[in-house]
């Protein structure tokens, strides 16, 4: 069976293709997903078109996008944002009262794809984002060196 490849005209188009791709895949909308994702997704056609535009971090500015590579979230409370999106759409808030809300594990966001928060979770620590987005958290009690909220390099010793 020969699968017909769709051409964007514009790069608006391939733009909005991504975005309901990613809304469909509950992921960020403003990200262009990894070629990996795509692939399983059989998504060929937007893959062929990312390279078309240059590949990712070349087309991810023309449209307003940003990549998964690079430096991830510049500020915690964007961290926070999409964790909260991530955390409202799964499977972990059903009919449970706000309280009662867990912070994912690495685990659960590496399965679900989420690299962007497990890459913020690397960058601010687990428990200053859990306790930011006042979600309850599992610690297994090691330390570990993070980037406080506001981007300052701190260690949990401290």
């Amino acid at each position: 069976m020969t699968v017909l490849l769709q051409r964007f005209d514009t790069a608006v188009q391939l733009a909005r293709e991504l975005r309901a791709f990613n809304k469909e895949q509950e992921l960020a909308t403003d990200v262009i997903p990894k070629a990996n994702i795509l692939r399983a997704a059989d998504r060929h056609d937007l893959l062929s078109e990312i390279q078309r535009y240059g590949g990712a971090l070349s087309l991810a500015p023309q449209i307003g996008m940003t990549t998964q590579r690079g430096s991830g979230y510049a500020t915690g409370a964007a961290a926070v944002k999409e964790l909260l999106k991530y955390v409202q759409r799964s499977y972990m808030v059903s009919s449970e009262p706000r309280q009662l809300w867990c912070m994912p594990t690495q685990q659960q966001l590496r399965e679900a794809g989420r690299h962007d928060l497990l890459a913020a979770i690397r960058k601010y620590g687990h428990s200053k984002l859990a306790h930011a987005a006042d979600l309850k958290q599992n610690i297994r009690g090691r330390p570990s060196v993070h980037h406080d909220l506001q981007g300052e390099h701190v260690s949990s010793d401290s």
